[in-house]
Order: structure tokens, then C-alpha cells, then sequence
């Protein structure tokens, strides 16, 4: 398998919408996003999308590849790449599953932020364990009650799978 960072330029027409989608990224960041596809035999299996300050914002794997360690390579890259950042996530409430997975690698929820693009709040997730005030980055709207460490599901909004 092998790793391609996307470069939305080079990016293929029929591809428009990946494209439009990270260049949308770009556009509500200060700092730009990485999107990189993890390939085997031509076909995409998964793909990661990060910004550099270490957010995470897509980890996705293809269905019928799913639960054979190509999520745990895509975060391995995204946690190579983001330095010294912080690593941190909004979370979809009703996205278990992702919670579950981040979980597992040692993150922690630590309260809820509507991000300005959403109707939905989402969960606020870290690695870092001591973390009890979040500073939002541009584009986010931080809620000011923080639970440290609780489970608490909102409404629905963009899934992290």
C-alpha cells in the first residue's frame, strides 16, 4: 500500500468534489490541510485529512476494507506529520464508532464545540490528557462549558468514521 498526498492542482476532473471540498477546507483555516489517500493495486482504500496545527478532520476507510489495520495506518501518518501539535478531533456524538477508534489510541473527550459550520455540536477530542480549556481555532465556535472527561451526545452533524 502505498501512501499519496493529494494535491488538489494535479487533482483529475472527475474528481471535482474532492477537490472543491478540500480547497473549502483551505479556504476556513489558517493553516492549510493535508490530504493524503492510502492506495493498494490502483484502488483507494482510505484517506486522512488534517490540518497542520494537528486537527483532525476526515479519517475515512473504504467499507470492505474496514477493521484490518488501514484506519490504524492512516492515523499513524497523521500523527507522524502534525510535529509537535496537539492532536485534536470534533467528533460526531452519533458517530460511536469513530469515538471508539480514537478511544483506543488514547484520546479523551474533554466537552462539546459547534464548529461555525455546523447546526450540530460535536464532541472535542484529544490526545493530550490534561487538556481543560480549549482555545478555538478560527472557524469554531467553543462552547464554554467543558466536561472533562464525560460522554455527551448531541445532534448530528459531519461524521469521522
Amino acid at each position: 500500500m502505498n501512501f499519496i498526498e493529494i494535491d488538489t492542482v494535479k487533482l483529475p476532473a472527475k474528481h471535482g468534489h474532492l477537490k472543491a471540498y478540500i480547497d473549502q477546507l483551505n479556504e476556513t483555516r489558517e493553516t492549510p490541510v493535508t490530504a493524503v489517500m492510502l492506495v493498494e493495486d490502483d484502488l483507494p482504500r482510505g484517506m486522512v485529512i488534517f490540518s497542520r496545527c494537528g486537527q483532525l478532520l476526515e479519517l475515512f476507510v473504504a467499507p470492505e476494507v474496514r477493521r484490518v489495520g488501514i484506519g490504524t495506518q492512516l492515523y499513524t501518518y497523521y500523527i507522524n506529520n502534525i510535529g509537535q501539535n496537539t492532536p485534536t478531533a470534533n467528533v460526531d456524538p452519533d458517530n460511536v464508532e469513530g469515538q471508539h477508534f480514537l478511544l483506543h489510541h488514547g484520546w479523551r473527550i474533554h466537552g462539546k464545540i459547534k464548529p461555525l459550520y455546523h447546526e450540530s455540536w460535536h464532541l472535542r477530542m484529544t490526545r493530550k490528557p490534561t487538556v481543560t480549556k480549549y482555545q478555538p481555532h478560527q472557524g469554531e465556535l467553543a462552547c464554554a462549558e467543558f466536561l472533562e472527561g464525560t460522554m455527551v451526545f448531541f445532534a448530528v452533524g459531519k461524521k469521522l468514521y
